[in-house]
Formats: structure tokens, sequence, C-alpha cells
């Protein structure tokens, strides 16, 4: 993937989160908030492990083996035991994770299209070229 999708991304699911939870703060729910940016960094780390290993596996360059090793313990027992505990400890609220976890996806989501309208646009000058 290119990195300026990749930045792209994580500058709008930031930007997302911390509106939302700017937003549930304002109202005073100060746990509301919190879930708001554990469930959004929770899939940032989640979707960002995800691609890693996916380039990582699939470059016909060499495979890191070292690299996809550590990636894949991290992201499967860790990132999930971790994900695991947050809902499980009703310290955050499940809501407002799930509301985290939906605004960095709808960025994801957001980002992707941008990338093919941008794309699509590039091959429509090259075809009328």
């Amino acid at each position: 993937m290119p990195q300026s999708f990749c930045r792209n991304f994580a500058v709008l699911g930031l930007a997302l989160c911390v509106c939302a939870a700017a937003a549930a703060s304002s109202f005073g729910r100060w746990p509301w908030a919190l879930a708001v940016l554990v469930g959004g960094s929770w899939l940032f780390l989640n979707l960002f492990m995800l691609v890693s290993l996916m380039e990582m596996t699939l470059d016909p360059k060499g495979r890191k083996k070292d690299r996809v090793l550590i990636y894949s313990i991290l992201k499967f027992p860790v990132l999930y035991v971790a994900g695991f505990f947050v809902l499980k400890s009703r310290f955050f609220p499940v809501g407002g994770v799930l509301t985290g976890l939906t605004l960095v996806l709808a960025a994801f989501v957001a980002s992707w299209m941008r990338a093919g309208v941008a794309s699509n646009r590039q091959v429509g000058k090259a075809g009328a070229a």
C-alpha cells in the first residue's frame, strides 16, 4: 500500500476518534471518551499489523521470517487478548469501544474510496491523452 494512503487513513481515523472523544468528554462522559480512543487505537494497530504482515509475506524480494514471527506474535495473541480484557474489564463502555472501532473503519473505507477515485482520474487522464 502506498505511504500516502496509510498516512491519510491514520490522520483521518485519529481525527475522527479525537473529535468523538472530545464530544463525549464535553458532556462529562470520560469513560466513554477513553473507550472511543482505546477502540480506535486497537483497530488501528490491528490493521497496521495486518497490512505489515501482508506486505512482508507477499514481498517477492525475500521474506523476513523473523519480522513475520514478531508481528504475528504481537498481532494474534497479544493484541486479541488485550482486546478481550478491555471488553471484559467493563471499565470502558462497550458502546464507546465500538464507536472507536467504527470510526477507524469508516476512515479506512473513506481513504480507500478516495484512493480509488484518484487512481480512476489518473487512468482517465492517461486514456484521454
